[in-house]
């Protein structure tokens, strides 16, 4: 049987499709405010993950889902379990994936369709209401597991055909339906959100203003000013972002620290480490490294 152990350890990112990543770390970490920004199926494999937000929180144990709707911030704790590692499979989708596996609307809809039933096996999704807040499947049969496993693998082999891999992640999206839950595209995005998009799309480049508001279609002047308008800045989500991604690789690949700082848009190993524990409370070696000694 497939599992997600045995796979290389790097994230993979899939154009229309979104990205995934298995994530493991030798030492507990709270994460407050880390924001979602494509909808995401977490499958634990060891440990517990926790998920705080609006006074709520939820807690995914080892073989269960929890599932994160995009565009909000929430705390995050993966819990370990005993000396064994926390680990995780991460699907984060893109909104065109999203898009594709909406109810149809129309007959006609439904008829245009038909090519993605070879994955359903049934009719369209029911109309239900998307999620709004994240959400627990507490009782994921064994197929639905190994499919969120599959997808993982076929989408970090090169050699997977774009139709083959979009298909697939149509299957995990049908079996969400099955159990009355279905994530929806975003209907229009906020500044920030697009430019976070953006950034995230090449962390390690020399970003600029001007540079990232013509790619928005928007003058400089009315990018710095809506981004005042919602309490942020260029710079600062920039950083934000480069210190996410470099979360995330530390997490997702056996990349050499300094290796990942370049990738994350980082040239100063130190400065980075710096940024890093202020922004997590640990440094990067200490999250690879339960042992390594305090900064």
């Amino acid at each position: 049987m497939l599992t997600a152990v045995t796979l290389p350890r790097r994230c993979t990112a899939r154009e229309g499709l979104g990205a995934s990543a298995h994530l493991r770390q030798g030492r507990e970490l709270f994460v407050p405010d880390l924001f979602v920004g494509q909808s995401t199926v977490v499958l634990v494999q060891a440990g517990r993950k926790i998920v705080f937000g609006a006074g709520e929180q939820w807690v995914a144990e080892a073989g269960e889902l929890i599932l994160l709707p995009h565009g909000a911030s929430y705390g995050v704790t993966n819990q370990l379990s005993g000396a064994a590692p926390y680990e995780a499979i991460s699907l984060m989708f893109d909104d065109s994936l999203l898009a594709a596996a909406m109810p149809a609307p129309t007959p006609a809809a439904t008829a245009a369709a038909v090519t993605l039933t070879a994955v359903t096996t049934a009719a369209p999704a029911p109309a239900f209401a998307p999620l709004s807040r994240p959400h627990v499947l507490r009782s994921p049969s064994a197929s639905f597991r190994h499919t969120v496993e599959r997808v993982r693998a076929l989408w970090m082999d090169p050699a997977t055909p774009p139709t083959i891999a979009r298909h697939a992640a149509l299957e995990v999206l049908a079996w969400l339906a099955v159990h009355g839950c279905r994530f929806a595209p975003s209907a229009q995005r906020s500044i920030p959100e697009r430019l976070r998009a953006l950034l995230v799309s090449a962390p390690a480049q020399s970003w600029h203003a001007a540079q990232a508001a013509a790619a928005l279609n928007l003058s400089e002047a009315t990018l710095r000013r809506r981004l005042a308008r919602e309490g942020t800045s260029m710079s600062r989500l920039l950083l934000e972002v480069r210190l996410c991604n470099a979360m995330m690789l530390l997490q997702a690949s056996d990349d050499y620290v300094g290796q990942i700082a370049l990738a994350s848009g980082f040239a100063n190993h130190a400065h980075f480490s710096r940024l890093f524990k202020v922004r997590f409370g640990i440094t990067p070696s200490q999250l690879r490294d339960p042992e390594a000694a305090a900064a």
